[in-house]
């Protein structure tokens, strides 16, 4: 009898990105099923590798997104020879000894030399000096500033701090490609955000302005802005100088009415006799204040702050219904008492002892994460419209392309 000859078989080879597997198919019927040591691949062949000592069958060649192309052998059998592997690790190594040799030459050479070393030195070291002088006053934007920050009445005069400064070049030698960048944190914004000078030179002077304002109502986080001058020395090296500015307090807060009682309060215990509040806050104080006390600030948010000093004890009480609004004005009233006091020959020093206000800071966070979570029901919802929408439009589409087209209902 005549023997039946054997069906077909068709070898498939599918890669999973999932689990990062390689399966054989035998038609239908899983044959082998393996690891891949890498991500999936992208493109996969089957090729015959030969030499003069030996051949081998059945290299499978894959290929990754990255540019990647490894060799993977399946079989139960062992490699009669040892794959060859470039030496790429050797000539890393023969590159790297290479690069440490020129730079242990760069290094002698230039330690030869004591007098160009002392002045590389003192040219890395020497920086660009910079003086800054801050006044108050009221100013209308530009129309570019009111343009960026979306202003609604760009003409109405806003409270405005100006920031002159000045630059000073290193008695060694000018300097040249000066670039002053302010940066400064939301909402005060600062204009302009940077100048670009060409040169100052030795024994010249350069004077910059720049102009903050306060763009939008709400609780000021920092009231400290940056400086940073980078320039190009006479001798071509890179440098850069940072500065920090205190902003004024008037630029924040308008004087105000203090309040008798508020939902948040700290009180400051002083080693010294209370001051008078209306001259420690001379610059924000309204004409017609005679309560050396008292005072008020009022934010653009709305927020009033009360500073009340005592007469009797040595305590100043700083409340406000609103607790992220208390920093500012607790942190320019330390300030301050310090710098009255230090003039006047006394060592001022001031203490807390009530618990920090835990509950305070807990309503915060809940509050936070209220609104993140509002946020992100907001994003599912507008999600879950969209994806409706698309399917109108889809359906939409259907039906104009019909020549008798029917109710979507």
């Amino acid at each position: 009898a005549k023997q039946a000859e054997a069906p077909l078989s068709v070898l498939t080879l599918v890669a999973y990105h999932t689990h990062r597997s390689l399966a054989v198919l035998s038609n239908t019927r899983l044959a082998w099923a393996a690891s891949l040591p890498t991500t999936a691949p992208i493109a996969m062949a089957v090729a015959n590798f030969r030499s003069s000592e030996n051949q081998r069958r059945g290299i499978i060649v894959t290929l990754e997104d990255g540019g990647r192309i490894s060799c993977l052998y399946l079989g139960t059998e062992p490699l009669e020879g040892a794959t060859r592997t470039l030496s790429v690790r050797r000539q890393v190594e023969v590159d790297r000894t290479e690069e440490t040799a020129a730079l242990l030459r760069q290094i002698r050479s230039m330690e030869k030399n004591d007098a160009d070393a002392a002045d590389l030195e003192r040219e890395v070291t020497s920086d660009l000096r910079l003086l800054t002088k801050i006044r108050m006053s009221a100013e209308v934007p530009t129309r570019e500033l009111a343009n960026a920050i979306g202003v609604s009445d760009p003409d109405e005069e806003r409270a405005c701090a100006v920031l002159i400064l000045t630059m000073e070049a290193p008695s060694d030698g000018g300097v040249h490609d000066i670039a002053v960048t302010v940066r400064c944190d939301h909402p005060v914004a600062v204009d302009p955000p940077g100048i670009v000078v060409n040169q100052v030179a030795t024994g010249m002077v350069s004077e910059l302005q720049f102009r903050f304002f306060i763009v939008s109502p709400t609780t000021i986080s920092n009231a400290n802005a940056a400086v940073v001058a980078s320039y190009t020395s006479s001798s071509g090296y890179p440098n850069s100088v940072i500065k920090d500015v205190r902003l004024p307090l008037p630029l924040f807060v308008i004087p105000a009415t203090p309040e008798k009682e508020a939902a948040c309060k700290v009180t400051f215990e002083s080693s010294l006799p209370c001051a008078n509040l209306n001259e420690l806050f001379n610059d924000v104080r309204r004409e017609k204040d005679v309560s050396h006390n008292s005072t008020g600030f009022e934010f653009p948010c709305g927020s009033l702050v009360s500073v009340l000093a005592s007469r009797s004890s040595k305590r100043y009480r700083i409340q406000s219904n609103s607790f992220p609004a208390l920093w500012l004005i607790m942190d320019e009233l330390k300030s301050r008492l310090k710098a009255h006091f230090e003039h006047l020959g006394k060592s001022l020093k001031l203490s807390v002892r009530q618990d920090l206000p835990l509950r305070e800071y807990y309503t915060l966070i809940d509050n936070h994460f209220t609104k993140r979570q509002a946020l992100s029901e907001c994003m599912s919802l507008l999600e879950q419209r969209a994806v409706e929408f698309r399917m109108l439009q889809k359906r939409l589409l259907l039906r104009i392309k019909e020549k008798t087209p029917t109710s979507l209902g």
